[in-house]
């Protein structure tokens, strides 16, 4: 939070007092490197480049065993290796990728995207399955949750399950992909784990053709997709309620 800020987008105000700039994790850069890379530099930290200053960091909590309690460094971000044991390192390399996935998700619209580019949180559907996911906060969607579930059984059909998160964790990551407003909105995402198309009512076309619903929902199902990354990039908790489906 000190260096990059709460929201990732980094912190001018703390480049006096840090040496360096902290990067905008939020901006596109994060989405072309690998998990791999991003554990690399989270363990190992990252050197300056073009004169970039050297960074001070001082982290809360207590250092791994023989850690001094601050960091300095000669790198332009410090190394966390000896920091933070290593499932937070992934946890961290997971938190910024989302970050970009936030970012991503605000280029899609109510038609499916030919590309999948947005990692879907994981919903724990069966191998094969797409899903609709639907957010609808407090009793604004009480209509439209009863048009989802007589639609269910058409989906299904198609080879996609209509998703209502129960999990709070779960249901606040799409609330996260679904930018800043905080009404009701809905996802369709493919059968290998990506967010292909998102609506909220009132925009157009509409979801609330149930035929144009049902037709965005195969195409999302069917389309190929361009690239082999699995499912398993999806790391968030599972945790959902399902309508429909096996």
């Amino acid at each position: 939070r000190v260096c990059h800020g709460p929201d990732g987008r980094g912190n001018p105000a703390a480049a006096a007092t840090l040496g360096v700039t902290p990067a905008d994790l939020a901006s596109i850069h994060t989405r072309l490197h690998t998990p791999g890379d991003h554990f690399w530099w989270i363990t190992n930290g990252v050197r300056p480049t073009d004169g970039a200053g050297l960074a001070v960091c001082e982290t809360p909590g207590a250092p791994l065993p023989g850690a001094p309690p601050v960091i300095r460094s000669e790198l332009s971000m410090p190394a966390f290796g000896t920091r933070l044991p290593e499932a937070a390192r992934w946890d961290l390399v997971h938190a910024v990728r989302f970050l970009g996935d936030v970012v991503a998700a605000e280029r899609l619209g109510p038609v499916p995207a030919a590309e999948a580019t947005v990692r879907a949180p994981a919903l724990g559907l069966p191998e094969g399955r797409a899903a609709l996911v639907a957010i609808l906060p407090g009793g604004s969607g009480d209509a439209r949750r009863a048009a989802l579930e007589r639609l269910a059984p058409t989906l299904s059909e198609a080879g996609v399950d209509v998703v209502l998160p129960q999990d709070p964790e779960t249901a606040d990551l799409y609330a996260r992909l679904g930018g800043s407003g905080t009404g009701p909105v809905e996802f369709l995402v493919d059968a290998q784990g990506f967010v292909r198309a998102r609506w909220r009512p009132g925009e157009t076309p509409s979801w609330d053709d149930p035929e144009r619903l049902v037709a965005f929902a195969r195409a999302t199902r069917g389309q190929a997709f361009p690239f082999s990354v699995g499912s398993g990039l999806s790391i968030f908790p599972a945790g959902s309620g399902r309508t429909g489906g096996s």
